[in-house]
């Protein structure tokens, strides 16, 4: 089971994944991430993604974050994620999708808010 919470702070919309980003639950999430991303409060906002509570990835969870990562960039939005679990590095690593700057097409953020 996921769940995606979004919330809004000034310019900045926050998004925060808890649970499975499996392929048992990447089409529900796709359908409520860029349904949210795509309608105010949201559109033309720069994302900040916490993925510190993903408990368990897999190459379809990645494809989801790298593929909306992508979008954003299309929509010339800037896009962060800070504290991505280890469980999404890992894939997302044997992949080649993340590396030390980017995790899935999102720009690393430490905890001061300051890309490494």
């Amino acid at each position: 089971m996921s769940a995606l919470h979004i919330e809004q702070r000034g310019d900045v919309t926050h998004l925060r994944f808890e649970g499975s980003l499996t392929i048992a639950e990447v089409t529900p999430l796709r359908q409520e991430l860029l349904s949210a991303l795509a309608a105010p409060p949201c559109v033309g906002q720069s994302v900040d993604l916490n993925l510190a509570s993903v408990t368990e990835a897999d190459s379809a969870g990645v494809q989801l974050l790298t593929s909306t990562a992508l979008w954003l960039q299309q929509q010339q939005r800037a896009s962060t994620v800070s504290a991505p679990a280890a469980c999404v590095d890992l894939v997302a690593r044997a992949v080649g999708a993340a590396d030390d700057q980017q995790c899935c097409g999102f720009q690393r953020r430490n905890e001061t808010g300051v890309t490494p």
